[in-house]
This record gives C-alpha cells, structure tokens and sequence, in this order.
C-alpha cells in the first residue's frame, strides 16, 4: 500500500449531458481519495444566483442539556450511561427525514452539531446558540471571541466574523443566513492550524478531538468564480482510515476554492443531491468502530442543523464552469 496520499477528480457523467436551465447545481464532481487512508465524495458546485439557502435547525437542539443528558440509549447500546446521566434522545433528524422534494442539495451543518457550547449559526437574521451546558460540560459557556461564519447572503457570501463577548453580539449582524466553522481555506491559502483541542470547546475554532482528525468529512467554500463549493468525503471506517481536514482542503485548492470552513465529521456527515434528471444520490458517513454512536444510531445519525439548497425561478444566466 502506497504510504503517500492522492486522489481523483472526474465530473459525475450525469452532469456531462448539461444542467437544466435555472438549476442550483450547475455540476457535481466525482472525488476519490487513495492511499493509506481511502474515501469517495461529491463536490457539489452550487450557483448562488440560482440558489435558495435555508438552514434547517431544531428548535429544541439548543436547549439539550448535556450535564444531565446521554444521547446513548442503553437499552439499544447495552452500555450504561455515564455516572450522573440520563437518556434523552437526542432533538434532531436524518438529513433523509429533513428534506423535501423542492431540495436540490443538502448536507450536514455547523461542525459540532449545535451540540458543543461554542456552537453558533445564524438562521433568518436570528442567532441561534447553546442555552443549556453542551458537550463535554457542566456548565453553560457563553460565547466568547470573534467566529468564523460561512454566509449565504447575495451581498456577503464567504467568509465573515463576529465579534461576541460574554455570550451577546458586540456589532451589528449584517448577514441573514450563515454557519460557523474552523477556517480551512483563506484568501486562497490553507490555514495550517484550522482547530484547536479542546474539552470543552469554548473557543472559535475549538473542538472536542485531536487533530487531524481522521474521519469522514464535509466542508463549504466559495470557489475564485464566486460559486458555493460543497464537499463531503466518507469511507468504510472498518476497512481503512478515512479522510483527514488536510486531505479536504488539499481536495479543495485543487477546485480552485478561494475561501473555506469546516462542516460536519464522522456520522453528522450526511450529503444528498437531486440531479436534473430526479435522479438522487446519498453519502452518509459513518462512526468509528466500537463507538456508542455505531449500534445507538443503526438507521444514521440524527443531526440538529442541515444547510438546504433550493432552486429559484429565475432566468438562466448562461454561466458555465469546466474542470
């Protein structure tokens, strides 16, 4: 086995025969990574001018109290909770019980699910927040320091920051629809350090596991043409390692991405894709082996927040984009 990595990038031959007109997805690129560690993907390319973004979240997410509260049913897993916890299950969906059939692209959200107490996005101009302890604490956190967003906005698409401090907004919110995430990508240059360990992650850019971490992976961008770039990597755990925040980014800069966050990770890694054509397509990632999460969520992971592309009515603009 090959101790190096590298991978392939083929456009999907179902987006050879052309888009229709005024569809959001203008094409999908096949994506396999090999070597020692092994993944296949989509990197969904996506016209804002032909795109309706939404963010899906479930009103009861930030108010889980994870001081109190397992996700892990034992009745399912057959292990007990933690010394302390409870079960309650978890407020959320599959990404394949969240879409519709007006959805012609959705995946996976903001990197710690809503779940961690740094967790943030900003949905129909409302910040939505933890208000409850999260992941790997015993207290709530508030907000602290200046986060990363990716926005969906026409006048703001890309990334922006803002500013919190002592869990409140310190400047105006200028934008309508964003997610927050570990910048990979910035002015065309990979960020190094994109996160930092952390239990619990209070921090922008914090998050609860060692990097790199190897798993199945998503992330968003904007790619040097203006165009939003969704990428979703994810392997069989069980036979190799998967995909690395390295290997994605690197996926990435080849797509000519001009700016990048992280999205998703592991089983929250769940993508799908309706093409012109009605024909549809699924990747959904999956634990690592021995996790609670692999027999406590058998059917996939519900997740929290989903970002969700919808087509507009409006004329084609006869752009075009060819790898």
């Amino acid at each position: 086995m090959p101790i190096y990595q590298y991978f392939n990038l083929a456009v999907d031959p179902i987006c050879k025969k052309g888009r229709a007109n005024n569809s959001a997805v203008k094409t999908v690129i096949n994506v396999e990574l090999k070597g020692v560690r092994r993944a296949q993907g989509k990197a969904v390319i996506v016209d804002p001018e032909r795109a309706s973004v939404t963010l899906y979240h479930h009103p009861e997410a930030p108010y889980y109290d994870f001081s109190r509260f397992t996700l892990v049913d034992q009745n399912v897993t057959g292990k007990p909770p933690a010394p302390g916890l409870t079960y309650k299950a978890p407020p959320g969906k599959r990404l394949v019980e969240i879409v519709d059939s007006e959805v012609v692209f959705a995946c996976c959200g903001e990197t710690n699910g809503l779940w961690a107490p740094n967790s943030v996005i900003v949905a129909d101009g409302e910040v939505i927040k933890r208000e409850a302890p999260g992941i790997h604490a015993k207290e709530k956190y508030p907000l602290e320091g200046k986060f990363p967003f990716f926005v969906f906005d026409e006048k703001k698409r890309g990334l922006n920051y803002l500013l919190f401090a002592a869990g409140e907004l310190k400047e105006p919110l200028v934008f309508s629809n964003g997610i927050y995430g570990p910048v990979l990508i910035r002015d065309c240059l990979e960020v190094l350090s994109p996160t930092e360990e952390a239990y619990p992650p209070i921090k922008p850019n914090q998050v609860p596991w060692a990097y790199p971490k190897i798993a199945a992976i998503a992330a968003v961008g904007l790619d040097i043409r203006g165009d939003f770039i969704f990428l979703a990597m994810a392997g069989d755990p069980k036979e190799a390692l998967e995909c690395s925040p390295k290997d994605i980014t690197d996926i990435l800069m080849q797509l000519q991405t001009r700016e990048a966050i992280l999205l998703g990770l592991s089983a929250d890694v769940q993508q799908y894709i309706k093409y012109p054509n009605g024909q549809k397509s699924w990747l959904v990632g999956k634990p690592r082996p021995g996790s609670s999460m692999e027999t406590a969520f058998p059917q996939g992971r519900p997740i929290s927040n989903a970002i969700l592309v919808k087509d507009k009515t409006t004329a084609d603009t006869g752009r075009d984009i060819r790898f």
